[in-house]
């Protein structure tokens, strides 16, 4: 019989053997945290995105919720959020048709000012963590409100915002009503009665970014410069507002973004003129387009938009042979890689409790 100890180098041997396999394997185990982030942090992230649909669309629909989907697979983990007027006390079988109906029916400096406290709030804030840069699309009027609230809103900051056939310039006409829609029907009437009254200029949505002309200059008429409820102040279209003291916020907050990409539809019958798309100023009577660049909110820059021009943060994109909101998944998904870029190393980015906090201290919001 073998002494025990005859026996005993062999079986330090084993150990050592078990001992040296099993360290290495739990050494492995101890760095796949460290490597799983380095293999995260390879990965490019990118900034929330919020949506605003169109006159009579609403944010439940199925169309924006795939918009929303084909975003996050082009920039996947991309936090996605529609834009709903509905009061978070709504039900959720409701919130769709009460969204839909503010489309239509509201008073546009409120609505707007309750989604920006909406989004500068923390308790509210709809994105994890709570974040207060992102980038926006806009549909039809969505877009016109989306360029509104970066003007308009202070606690947050858009980087970079795509307008699809958005009124920028406001309409002459409001679009035509389908067959059954009483809703379209029941404002265009009261629109028809009393365009500049104080009721249609502060409830009915689409009356509040109509827009006049003098047939014979051209230029904004007087009844829409004297009673306009909204278009004509985002705009700094009156003197007195170009006086304010408010002309430099508007200035700077819209030629801080970095993109303002505006798509106009070729064959667009939905938005009258079409060229509103692109800031452009039409004369219905004489049928003269005056392109943006020759107009005098550009030139004397009254909202920013020369400002941004200079450095080539306007952008100008025709949808050939396309009607109004006529857009292909394709042009989406392009338009989405070319202007959300991944997030850089950027203050306002990578710091919003600290930029919360700044705005607290500035008494913009309690």
């Amino acid at each position: 019989m073998l002494c025990i100890f005859q026996l005993l180098p062999t079986f330090l041997h084993i150990v050592t053997d078990l001992t040296t396999m099993y360290l290495s394997d739990i050494l492995f185990l101890l760095t796949l945290p460290f490597l799983s982030h380095a293999i995260a942090s390879t990965s490019p992230s990118y900034l929330p995105v919020l949506i605003w649909h169109g006159l009579g669309d609403s944010s439940t629909s199925s169309s924006l919720s795939r918009i929303a989907k084909l975003i996050n697979t082009t920039h996947p983990s991309t936090q996605v959020h529609i834009i709903s007027l509905a009061p978070p006390s709504a039900s959720p079988s409701s919130v769709g048709q009460i969204d839909q109906r503010a489309s239509f029916v509201g008073n546009l400096t409120l609505q707007l000012s309750s989604i920006c406290t909406f989004l500068s709030t923390p308790s509210t804030n709809p994105f994890n963590p709570p974040l207060y840069t992102f980038n926006a699309v806009g549909f039809s009027q969505g877009g016109l409100f989306l360029r509104g609230l970066i003007q308009t809103c202070p606690a947050i900051q858009i980087k970079a915002l795509l307008t699809f056939g958005s009124p920028h310039n406001g309409i002459s006409s409001l679009p035509a009503c389908s067959t059954f829609d009483v809703l379209c029907k029941t404002i265009t009437a009261a629109f028809r009665k009393g365009r500049w009254s104080s009721f249609v200029q502060g409830n009915i949505v689409p009356a509040q970014y109509y827009r006049e002309v003098n047939g014979q200059t051209g230029e904004a008429g007087d009844d829409y410069l004297d009673y306009s409820g909204w278009l004509a102040n985002i705009n700094r279209e009156r003197n007195e507002d170009r006086k304010s003291g408010r002309e430099r916020e508007y200035i700077d907050r819209l030629s801080g973004i970095d993109k303002l990409v505006m798509y106009m539809f070729e064959k667009d019958r939905t938005i009258v003129p079409r060229e509103t798309a692109w800031f452009a100023d039409k004369n219905e009577t004489t049928g003269l387009v005056r392109k943006l660049t020759d107009r005098a909110l550009y030139k004397e820059d009254w909202i920013g938009l020369k400002k941004l021009d200079e450095k080539n943060g306007l952008v100008f994109r025709l949808i050939e042979g396309k009607e109004h909101m006529d857009i292909s998944d394709d042009l989406l998904v392009d338009a989405v890689r070319e202007y959300f870029h991944p997030i850089k190393e950027d203050k306002h980015v990578n710091n919003e409790e600290s930029r919360w906090d700044e705005l607290r201290t500035q008494h913009i919001f309690a």
